[in-house]
């Protein structure tokens, strides 16, 4: 059993007498070396613990240590801490908590390592505390109270420091009648040996009330922390809290809502965290459960064993990893070990590491300093000159962090950083001097604020000060960080009408208070990606690949010049998680996309059909009938690239005139393709090519895609598709119904809406009923409205209702009752585009499902030939309640060529349309934006693992931590869309069970009219109602069982072949069989979590133009409370 190298958390001084190590096993032996030679040792309880040292630390030397058990020990700690010289100054020391009446504890931060530090009121010791690695935690003999005059001193080396004054005592009895309610965080599992509870006031003491166990008290120093039980917690027990301020304040807390203690299994993945690089000595893994034991494999070998000190993410070390290997973990719990996460791939080392920077300015008493130009993975290191040795270091997890520093940043000193990764260091950093700073300033509070925030940002800070924010005046949160801006996190969330306000502390100053920022209701928001010219092309079509890409195209672009040019190869790919675009070419200069049509096949691929032959009529038709494409192409996302397919097919021969040329027949210009129950694809309606006699194609036409070929569907075409005007089903709004029909919501020759029963008769179609009673859905322009089919859900039997938008009254159709006529579903939408206007009609509007069941509609014209009139302002429609909400504006008009799609992450991607309908490179709308909806504000749950496929009638095995907070499971299917139409998108709702610990499993329908076959967006929903991020699944062709297998001869031949064998049925064989014959008795086959990645669906957040504020938030650790 190897051992994984412990590490021993900096930064030490020569003043230091004990040292924190972190990642050992409980029951290991413990030894610290100084330059090799041994200097203490211990048995590790826990895998965060504090040694003391048998022999003085002197400045430069270099400590490491190792863990051992029985005959196995671990090798020395690769990254090795450097000691400190003394400081030639004792400075002054910071105050991490927030210094409440009746305070029993405190949390001094920025101490020399290995000071003593007393705390004081004017002559008057209230408690005493020993710094190990810069910060000291003790309890207060005398609790705070109100007029107290705070001072708190160090002594390192038995030199006292300077004297520092305290922030006065906050009197929170006047404020509060009763303390917030704490929360224990869930999920707690059967065997942890931790249970964190958080929305605490500094100060308090919290009873733990274990039902299974005895009760526990700790004063808590912060407001969420961390509080070790034993016994370890047991299953099925409940676990609750509450707080209280004792002495004159008599303040307490309601009990916490209670959490039960769920199974262990399965235990949690922990995955590792990529980059990793040949020679990186360290790994960083999350999902981690605290003292549960960890093992790193590379290619499956064992790199050695440790005790992970966190719950979430840590970063342990390793042996140096050897590029080219695959590294896993695995974590135990109760001797249950988890699947491994997904393996992450070690990269060779760079050539070398980039210089790192170090922000200027940084001032006297800074807690901590940022640093940019850092590589992912690295160790970055602070360093001061002074005292010859690092005085901070973190991993970078991103190329800009901000490092906490102890001691206190020291007035004339020089500071620069180094970074160490992939077996490599880093040239030394610019050189920074530390100056001083006589006045603080208010910072300012960032507006908008958001009711579903747990956070506040702050800009105008001083680099290295300390940021405290207040809610309604009572204090909420704290924060450091080394720039000038940063987020801070408040104890529990934001309401509507709270004040937020915030002040800054350095040294012993103490700013203003910000002005108040009062908190606002979040409805969502745009972003723009980049610059105005992002796009690079008109994004007239658009697909979801489930890469995590959106690939969009516009072939000539509505420009008749790149037409006749042949320039018409104009695709690009879009990353849905860094928002990178790729310019993707290949096709040839005679195959013109610009209002083809398109869907998404089973496997993924894109299938665009039709096109644009020439601008401009030609033969028997006139100007405004765009000459038709018989092309077909297919994007491919697992190469990126365009590769040609069957042509779609000619006219019947018998109907083509003498003299022409048949092969110049066929084809569609505006069609719309959607994709079957089977996985073929129809192609419907559009103009066609020259020799055609037709002004539109009324030819049903069937892709297949085994084949790569069309076939034309019955022995004739169908009459009520209109052939005579050019201009009157173009992109017809298809869809296909839970019962496999095809219903056209735009209205047919005969101004009816139809159904078609697939696949065999072009004639075979319904009657439904007429249009809506608004003008603009009977106009004969179906590309003027758009329509979306409402979620389906088992609880009504996947009953289809259909929504016309676009006039100013949408309209919903069910097709479960018919009889009920077009149902009115009325907006509320006032003053858009200008003061006085009501419910604006939108042409050229795009609708999308979002993964909560609502409708997002965006876009959209009162006159589509008018910018003018752009309505700017989305719209949301929730199905449940049937109303409607405004949400924020664009900046953009978004019109005719316009589209709109779901993200993986939840949000909409938004692109295209022509200034005024008009055509021409000029008049193209090149900027990207997305839209993030109301979710997006607040957390959400999440997925940590999921099967990459199912078929129809299987369970979808699905992992979240959030497992007993889901209320409801959704697939959206990945969307293709054009001319405002997106034929593809469809989400079903799937009926689920919850298994044990973070496991549920969600039933795939068995009907494949439900959830057509492809790739969808698996999304869980918790009980605020807010989506994960998706994750990509491909649903596949199930067998169907037929409804009474004995009737069918073949069964019995089959069943008698399997008796006469005379061998033992394998359990496949007899689950099959009972299935068939008497229904479902076992449950439908489970499909597993996926042993690989699932791409970039499983990213969400915001790419790098709207990048996150740096948080680098310590104060969100992972330590205990005082016991």
């Amino acid at each position: 059993m190897p051992l994984l190298p412990p590490r021993v958390i900096g930064p030490l001084s020569a003043c230091s007498g004990s040292v924190r190590v972190q990642g050992q096993l409980s029951g290991s032996t413990i030894t610290i070396f100084a330059d090799g030679v041994a200097v203490g040792s211990g048995t590790a309880s826990w895998p965060d613990q504090i040694f003391p040292l048998s022999a003085s630390l002197t400045a430069g030397q270099q400590i490491t240590a190792t863990q051992a058990v029985g005959v196995e020990i671990s090798p020395l700690s690769p990254e090795p801490i450097e000691v400190q010289a003394k400081p030639p100054i004792i400075g002054t020391v910071g105050f991490r908590s927030h210094l409440n009446q009746c305070g029993e504890c405190v949390w001094l931060e920025g101490l020399v390592p290995g000071a003593t530090v007393e705390l004081r009121d004017g002559g008057t010791v209230l408690g005493a505390g020993e710094s190990y690695d810069g910060n000291a935690r003790f309890h207060l003999a005398t609790p705070l109270a109100a007029g107290m005059d705070i001072k708190a001193q160090q002594t390192a080396c038995s030199t006292p420091g300077t004297v520092t004054d305290g922030p006065p005592v906050d009197v929170l009895v006047e404020k509060l009648q009763t303390l917030p309610t704490p929360v224990v965080q869930a999920p707690l599992r059967e065997c942890e040996r931790r249970v964190t509870v958080s929305n605490v006031v500094h100060g308090a003491t919290v009873t733990l009330m274990r039902s299974a166990g005895p009760n526990l008290q700790a004063c808590f120093d912060l407001d969420s922390l961390w509080m070790g039980v034993n016994p370890p917690l047991a299953l099925g027990e409940t676990i609750s809290a509450r707080q209280e301020l004792h002495g004159r304040c008599k303040l307490k807390s309601a009990d916490a809502l209670p959490v039960m203690v769920q199974d262990n299994t399965p235990v949690p993945v922990a995955n590792v965290v990529p980059p990793l690089c040949a020679g990186n000595t360290t790994v960083v893994l999350n999902g981690l459960v605290m003292a549960a034991r960890v093992k790193i494999l590379a290619d499956g070998v064992e790199l050695g064993m440790a005790e992970s000190p966190v719950d979430g993410t840590y970063d342990f070390l390793v042996p140096a990893l050897v590029g080219g290997t695959t590294v896993t973990a695995i974590q135990e719990l109760c001797g249950e070990w988890s699947i491994p996460g997904t393996g992450v791939l070690v990269d060779p080392a760079p050539a070398s590491l980039p210089t790192p920077k170090v922000h200027e300015p940084l001032f006297e008493c800074g807690a901590a300093v940022r640093v940019s130009n850092l590589h992912v993975g690295a160790r970055v290191y602070v360093y001061s000159s002074l005292l010859g040795a690092p005085i901070g270091e973190r991993t970078a997890d991103a190329d800009e962090v901000d490092v906490p520093v102890a001691p206190l940043l020291i007035a004339h000193d020089k500071i620069f950083a180094v970074q160490r990764g992939c077996g490599l260091v880093s040239s030394q950093s610019n050189t920074v001097v530390v100056g001083k700073i006589e006045r603080l300033q208010a910072p300012r509070v960032v507006e908008p604020l958001y009711s579903c925030e747990n956070a506040v940002r702050v800009v105008d800070v001083v680099p290295g000060a300390r940021v405290d924010v207040y809610v309604n005046g009572i204090f909420r949160g704290s924060a450091v960080g080394g720039g000038t801006n940063l987020t801070v996190g408040v104890s529990s969330q934001l309401a509507v009408g709270d004040s937020v306000t915030a002040l800054q502390r350095l040294c012993q100053h103490i700013s203003p208070l910000s002005k108040p920022v009062l908190v606002q209701e979040f409805r969502g928001r745009w972003v723009q990606v980049g610059n105005t010219t992002a796009a690079g092309i008109l994004a007239v079509h658009a697909a979801l690949l489930h890469t995590g890409k959106i690939v969009y195209f516009g072939g000539d672009q509505h420009d008749s010049g790149l037409n006749a040019a042949g320039d018409v190869d104009h695709t690009r790919l879009f990353d849905c998680a860094t928002h990178a675009i790729t310019v993707i070419t290949g096709l040839p200069g005679n195959s013109d996309l610009f209002c083809a049509g398109h869907s998404q096949l089973a496997d993924g691929r894109i299938l665009a059909a039709g096109g644009t032959r020439k601008w401009g009529g030609g033969g028997i038709h006139p100007p405004g009938h765009f000459i038709g494409l018989r092309d077909a192409y297919l994007f491919d996302p697992s190469d990126d690239q365009w590769h040609a397919t069957g042509k779609l097919v000619t006219q019947r021969a018998s109907e083509v005139g003498p003299g022409l040329d048949i092969e110049k027949t066929g084809g569609k210009w505006y069609p719309t393709l959607v994709t079957m129950p089977d996985g073929r694809v129809l192609a419907v309606s559009g103009h066609p090519e020259v020799d055609d006699s037709r002004h539109n194609n009324n030819s049903l036409e069937l892709y297949d895609p085994a084949t790569g070929t069309w076939s034309i569907v019955g022995a004739v075409d169908y009459g009520n598709i209109d052939t005579v005007d050019a201009r009157r089903y173009e992109y017809p709004r298809l869809h296909v119904l839970p019962d496999g029909k095809v219903i056209s919501m735009s209205p047919m020759a005969n101004r009816r809406l139809e159904k078609w029963h697939p696949y065999t008769d072009a004639t075979d179609w319904d009657d439904v009923i007429a249009p809506p009673p608004e003008g603009i859905y009977d106009n004969w322009f179906a590309q003027d409205t758009t329509s979306v089919m409402l979620p389906l859900s088992p609880t009504d039997k996947y009953r289809a209702r259909i929504m016309q938008a676009g006039g100013s009254m949408p309209f919903i159709l069910d097709l479960g009752n018919l009889a009920a006529g077009w149902i009115a579903a009325p907006r509320s939408m006032f003053d858009h585009p200008n003061p006085g206007d009501v419910n604006p009609v939108r042409e050229n509007a795009d609708a999308i499902i979002l993964p909560t069941g609502e409708i997002f509609i965006e876009g959209g014209l009162k006159n589509g030939l008018n910018d003018a009139t752009g309505v700017r302002a989305p719209e949301i429609y929730d199905p449940v309640s049937g109303t409607w909400g405004v949400l924020p504006a664009s900046p953009v008009v978004r019109g005719y060529h316009s589209t709109a799609l779901l993200m993986p992450n939840g949000a909409v991607w938004v692109a295209g349309s022509n200034f005024n309908a008009s055509p021409g490179l000029s008049n193209r709308e090149l900027r990207i934006e997305i839209f993030e909806p109301w979710y997006f504000c607040g957390r959400r749950p999440s997925i940590t693992d999921a099967a990459p496929k199912a078929c129809h009638g299987e369970k979808l095995e699905i992992r979240t931590p959030d497992a007993a907070d889901i209320q409801k499971v959704v697939l959206v299917r990945c969307g293709t869309v054009t001319h405002n139409f997106n034929s593809d998108q469809r989400h079903i709702t799937l009926e689920f069970t919850r298994e044990k610990g973070d496991v549920i499993l969600a039933a795939v329908p068995s009907e494949p009219n439900v959830v057509i076959v492809g790739y969808y967006l698996l999304f869980v929903i918790d009980s605020t109602g807010r989506p994960s991020t998706g994750r990509f699944v491909q649903i596949c062709m199930g067998k169907r069982r037929p409804p009474r297998p004995w009737l069918d001869q073949e069964w019995w031949d089959r069943l008698r072949d399997l008796l006469r064998d005379g061998r033992n049925l394998t359990l496949e064989e007899i689950r099959t069989l009972q299935r068939e014959a008497v229904g479902p008795i076992f449950p439908p086959w489970r499909r597993p979590l996926s042993m690989e990645g699932h791409g970039p669906g499983d990213q969400g957040g915001h790419g790098p133009d709207h990048p996150q504020d740096h948080d680098h938030d310590h104060d969100h650790g992972h330590d205990g409370g005082h016991h």
